[in-house]
């Protein structure tokens, strides 16, 4: 109670008095409170003096950034309340709002995760091996530690948000993203999007960085209610006629390879697909009213057959179901040849026939006890998906 730095209210003080209890018992606590009552301030009161003296770290999920930035302000006011310089956070973003490369280029801040993932990587090598088109902002990682050495004092010295740090990174010319994988292991909070918690591949990085194991998490869910929809769409996959498009016009661009042994070119291919997408949605979607009026579902979607794309696509372009599994995974090795060809041309990695390879393999091995198969009509008609949703 010494480090809070407000004016403590009766409700506060058994919030803070039950969550310390629950992180002692190392137990479950769902809280409900309304707005304006100070839950960010009491979850930290509460949890903060449990992981300094017991070397736990906690995770702090969010749904959004203004959220993150409140949980550092927040931090801020006690670290200045007790003076106690232990207590360091951090708040840590997506690599689209962290990388100022793709912070100045239009482009590559539309790149996906994996995307720039891959990128960076290949700029990362290319800055270790000193040549000109690498990173500037990855540059004193490999030639200026005492660049480094400086940000990290200063961040430690001011808790500063993840804009600010951004920000100050910027002016420096030193990348953000890589300075706060350095600093997270000092770190006694981390407040990160829910990704890098329930993305199983995120989570070990993440875990990886703080160089801690699982049992010594406190883990705080802010907006829990929020949770469930937003695991069913991160598990969801959807494949549209416009996606679809973009795959034929990126074949043509390497001069539309055929598929293994089915002798189905990879626009041919789209191209039944996109037709197979409208009949389904004209069989399961449209009805006719009487008066011969043809309108939709009350939702715009419905219920597929489980293996009715597979089948109609067999019968369509006239392949065995093993050649249907060989041209699945032709589009996914083509994807990553063009993938390759891109970053060489210094551009993102990315390939549409690549995920619509990844879609397919995925559609087709759905555990169905998991997963629903839709069949939904979007944008006034003009583009329906079919759609796996969790």
């Amino acid at each position: 109670m010494e480090g809070f730095p407000y004016n403590l209210r009766k409700f506060q003080q058994d919030i803070i008095t039950t969550i310390t209890n629950t992180v002692k018992q190392k137990s479950h606590l769902v809280l409900e409170s309304g707005t304006g009552t100070g839950k960010t301030i009491c979850v930290l009161a509460g949890t903060l003096p449990y992981a300094l003296s017991h070397e736990k770290k906690i995770i702090y999920t969010t749904r959004t950034n203004a959220q993150q930035r409140q949980v550092i302000l927040e931090l801020r006011a006690i670290r200045n309340k007790t003076k106690d310089h232990q207590i360091f956070g951090l708040g840590i973003q997506g690599r689209a709002n962290m990388c100022l490369l793709a912070r100045n280029d239009a482009k590559l801040e539309l790149g996906t995760s994996e995307e720039l993932s891959r990128y960076c990587t290949q700029k990362k090598k290319k800055t270790q091996a000193k040549r000109s088109d690498g990173c500037p902002y990855y540059q004193p990682f490999v030639t200026d530690e005492s660049k480094i050495e400086q940000a990290t004092s200063w961040a430690k010295k001011t808790l500063p948000t993840a804009e600010d740090f951004i920000d100050y990174c910027d002016q420096q010319t030193i990348c953000p993203y890589e300075a706060n994988k350095q600093l997270l292991k000092d770190a006694i909070i981390v407040v990160v999007p829910y990704v890098y918690l329930f993305d199983r591949t995120i989570r070990n990085m993440l875990f990886e960085w703080l160089g801690i194991a699982d049992e010594d998490i406190i883990l705080i869910v802010d907006e829990a209610h929020n949770l469930p929809d937003y695991l069913r769409d991160s598990f969801s996959a959807y494949l549209s006629t416009y996606m679809l498009q973009s795959c034929s016009y990126e074949a043509d661009n390497v001069g539309n390879p055929t598929l293994g042994t089915s002798r189905c070119t990879i626009a041919t291919f789209c191209t039944t697909l996109t037709e197979i997408i409208r009949d389904l949605r004209d069989t399961y979607v449209y009805r006719v009213l009487e008066q011969g009026i043809r309108t939709t579902t009350e939702n715009g979607d419905a219920f597929i057959p489980s293996h009715e794309l597979e089948s109609e696509i067999q019968i369509r372009l006239n392949l065995t179901p093993k050649q249907l599994t060989d041209s699945i995974s032709d589009l996914i090795t083509y994807g990553e040849k063009i993938q390759e060809l891109r970053q060489k041309q210094r551009k993102l990695p990315r390939s549409y026939i690549h995920k619509l390879g990844l879609f397919l393999e995925f559609w087709h091995a759905l555990e169905m006890k998991q997963y629903i198969k839709l069949i939904v009509d979007d944008a006034q008609g003009k583009n329906p998906r079919i759609e796996a949703y969790c």
